[in-house]
């Protein structure tokens, strides 16, 4: 199974996912913070990681953005009991910065393990020329929409969202801006 690199400043939220994920057989690593986790996983790559938003040291956003420019293809599960601070939606920021999928605190067993089964299986990755008919939108969260047979946009501006709604509501919007082409 994958090796698993958990960044949580609570111990009982680790221990919590080192619990369900070790009982599906995933190898788990943990770490208290992201200058920690930075560290370990320097050291040994994990196929996985799973990032609080909210911890001391290095904080889950800057923890995401390290990680993204070391290691493009990271696989990043971001979560958070947080939310918004004022107009600031810090799990949408997380994908924003590169995480793949994203998790409100608290979430039930089945919907991490959901999530996880669902980015380790689906071959999500950033990429640098996604498969055709792919949208891809700039990180910088410009209001334009990039069809991938029609434009090519750089690994390091792009994030492939393959979640269904998201997927939907950004097919919507490209069809709007690329009729203004």
């Amino acid at each position: 199974m994958a090796k698993i690199l958990i960044i949580d400043d609570e111990e009982q939220v680790r221990l919590y996912l080192r619990r369900i994920l070790t009982a599906e057989g995933h190898e788990v690593i943990e770490a208290p913070d992201g200058k920690v986790s930075l560290r370990l996983y320097h050291e040994e790559p994990a196929d996985l990681a799973i990032i609080d938003i909210f911890m001391p040291e290095k904080e889950g956003l800057e923890t995401i953005s390290a990680l993204r420019e070391d290691f493009p293809d990271a696989k990043i599960i971001a979560i958070s009991g947080g939310g918004r601070a004022g107009k600031l939606d810090f799990l949408r920021a997380a994908t924003a910065f590169g995480a793949l999928r994203t998790l409100h605190k608290p979430f039930t067993r089945q919907q991490m393990l959901d999530v996880v089964q669902e980015v380790l299986g689906s071959g999500y990755m950033l990429t640098d020329s996604a498969p055709s008919g792919i949208l891809l939108l700039p990180i910088d969260n410009r209001e334009e929409c990039y069809d991938s047979d029609r434009y090519h946009t750089p690994l390091h501006q792009v994030q492939q969202y393959q979640h269904r709604q998201e997927w939907d509501r950004l097919q919507r919007r490209s069809e709007v801006s690329l009729s203004r082409l």
